[in-house]
C-alpha cells in the first residue's frame, strides 16, 4: 500500500470511528428536561474531610457530604439513596463501604446536628412535607494518591427510569435518573482538612 492510499485508509477509519461514537452518544438515554416521574427535593453541603483513627491507632482520611431530602411528591415513598464517588484518577467508592461506624460517630460529633441520622437509619418511608425531611451523611474512604476532581452520583431521588439494550449482550438494562455533582480539588493535597473544594453545576443523567 502506497503512502497516499495509506493516508486515505487512516482518514476513513477515523471518520468511521467518529461517526460510531456520535451515533452512540445520540442513542445514549438522557433524562427529560421535565421530570417524567416523582422526584425528591435534595440539598447538600460541599464535601468535607475528616481524619479518623482505626482500632490499631492508624489514621485514615474520609470524605463526607451531609444532605437533606424532602418529599414534596403526592404520596409517601421509599427513600433508598445510593451515593457513588468517582475520582478523576479512576477511583470508585460506594458510600458506606469499608467505613467503620466510628467514622460516622466522629462526623456526627463534628457536625453537631441532632436531626442527622445514620446512612442506615435514613433508608425507609419518607412522609410528605418539609416537617418530615430526612437528614443524613454519605461517607467514603479517601485514596492515598492525589486527586483533582470528584464526581458524586446520587440515585434513589427520582422514579424516572429508561430501559436500554446492553451493547454487547443485548440484554435489557434499566437506567435510573441520577443526580451528578462535580467538585474540583485543586493543587496537590497534603492535608485534606485545609483543602479547598470548588463546586461545579450539578446535572441529571441516566445511569
Amino acid at each position: 500500500m502506497n503512502l497516499k492510499r495509506l493516508t486515505l485508509f487512516l482518514c476513513s477509519a477515523v471518520l468511521i470511528a467518529c461517526a460510531a461514537n456520535l451515533n452512540t452518544a445520540q442513542a445514549y438515554p438522557k433524562p427529560g428536561l421535565i421530570h417524567k416521574s416523582w422526584v425528591f427535593n435534595y440539598s447538600s453541603d460541599k464535601p468535607r474531610f475528616i481524619l479518623v483513627k482505626d482500632r490499631q491507632g492508624k489514621a485514615h482520611w474520609y470524605c463526607y457530604i451531609t444532605y437533606k431530602v424532602i418529599n414534596n411528591t403526592d404520596e409517601e415513598r421509599m427513600l433508598i439513596p445510593e451515593f457513588t464517588l468517582a475520582s478523576d484518577k479512576g477511583d470508585i467508592f460506594l458510600s458506606g463501604k469499608n467505613v467503620p461506624y466510628r467514622v460516622y460517630a466522629a462526623i456526627q460529633k463534628r457536625v453537631n446536628n441532632r436531626l442527622m441520622i445514620s446512612p442506615v437509619q435514613v433508608i425507609g418511608k419518607i412522609l410528605r412535607g418539609p416537617d418530615f425531611a430526612q437528614e443524613s451523611v454519605a461517607i467514603w474512604p479517601m485514596p492515598k494518591h492525589d486527586i483533582d476532581e470528584i464526581n458524586v452520583f446520587i440515585s434513589g431521588l427520582s422514579g424516572e427510569t429508561k430501559a436500554i439494550k446492553h451493547p454487547l449482550t443485548r440484554k435489557p438494562v434499566i437506567m435510573s435518573r441520577t443526580l451528578m455533582q462535580t467538585f474540583k480539588i485543586p493543587g496537590t493535597v497534603t492535608n485534606y482538612a485545609k483543602q479547598k473544594v470548588v463546586e461545579l453545576p450539578s446535572r441529571w443523567i441516566m445511569r
